[in-house]
């Protein structure tokens, strides 16, 4: 991959990323492994022949559309370093990755006794294998690749790269990889695009940018997040409309509820962040919620991090109305403020 004088998310041509895929004779084996781990990783057949009534649903096929998610237990894995560099360094990394712990029940620790995730800085790029892919790497070579990282890269490459690596550690595929933001980009001049700034062949264009993910399996959100640490910056010259796709410079509010839906925390309080004032019905998903669940509901202003930053402002705040289903509640919220806030709603569940 080649490097370019700009690298942050949403201003310029930097470093992309690519998922590290396992040799097609090991995908097999993959999706078993991933299904074993979190039997949620299985693709959902029925759906998939609604959607796609012609195709075979080959054993190959199956394992293309498996997802790779770590399970509802949360994630707990052991991170090493190839090279071994300066404890300052694993530290700052590893923090940049526990960010995601703010919101789901996730957390890294470093360990040189068999880490599942093995970090490299060599050539190469930015690039990790996709969630308990990890598993089948041999212990003697990296995971994640985070090219020439040191102390003296800017802290902005900390939160958009270390933390975008990170969600594919955890098993979250590329946001702009949907169909709805595919469809926004001329093909062409995307190929172009990314074989000039990153030295990429036509083919890892087409396979890294331009394929879609099957939405018949995506374990997602409701529709693609153009402002996800998990979406790359696409320039307004390759899309069809003129407008770029801006992409995210660190976890955002999405990204960190889907987190916390496919990583729930444990106990029975779990969050939601919305930001907006007035009245408004949220649907919030949560797969520990049935429709004889007994839910509870607060909200709170914050700041900038939801887990510490609340405050009580002027503003008033209410919730009203919560009504649990399987999968998730209905909840009616108001923020009595001419602006939209940063609010978060906790849900006490039982």
């Amino acid at each position: 991959m080649k490097k370019d004088e700009s690298s942050s998310g949403g201003s310029g041509e930097g470093i992309s990323c690519s998922i590290k895929l396992l040799p097609e004779d090991q995908w097999v084996s993959a999706a078993e492994t991933a299904v074993s781990r979190n039997p949620l990783n299985a693709p959902a057949i029925s759906q998939y022949r609604q959607a796609s009534p012609g195709d075979e649903l080959t054993q190959d096929r199956l394992a293309v559309l498996t997802t790779k998610y770590w399970g509802l237990g949360g994630v707990n894995l052991k991170v090493g370093f190839t090279d071994n560099p300066e404890p300052a360094l694993r530290a700052k990394i590893l923090s940049h990755m526990n960010a995601w712990g703010l919101f789901a029940n996730v957390r890294f620790t470093e360990s040189s006794n068999n880490p599942e995730v093995r970090i490299s800085r060599g050539p190469g790029g930015y690039w990790s294998y996709l969630g308990t892919d990890v598993l089948l790497i041999p212990a003697d070579r990296p995971t994640m690749n985070l090219e020439g990282f040191s102390m003296s890269t800017p802290d902005s490459e900390f939160f958009r790269v270390v933390r975008h690596e990170t969600g594919h550690t955890l098993g979250f595929p590329h946001e702009h990889m949907r169909q709805d933001i595919i469809d926004q980009l001329d093909r062409e001049r995307t190929i172009a695009y990314f074989m000039r700034t990153q030295g990429w062949s036509r083919q890892t264009v087409i396979d890294q940018v331009l394929t879609p993910l099957n939405n018949s399996a995506l374990n997602a959100t409701a529709e693609a997040d153009p402002n996800s640490i998990m979406c790359y910056f696409l320039p307004a010259s390759i899309t069809r409309t003129g407008t770029a796709i801006p992409g995210g410079p660190d976890i955002n509010a999405n990204d960190g509820n889907f987190a916390g839906i496919i990583y729930p925390r444990p106990g029975t309080s779990n969050f939601f962040l919305w930001r907006g004032h007035g009245r408004a019905l949220l649907n919030i998903p949560n797969s520990r919620i049935s429709a004889y669940s007994t839910v509870f509901a607060s909200i709170s202003e914050y700041a900038s991090d939801p887990r510490t930053s609340r405050f009580i402002g002027s503003a008033r705040m209410g919730v009203y109305n919560i009504a649990p289903y399987n999968g998730g509640v209905y909840v009616w919220v108001e923020v009595d403020w001419s602006q939209p806030l940063n609010t978060c709603i906790d849900l006490f569940i039982f």
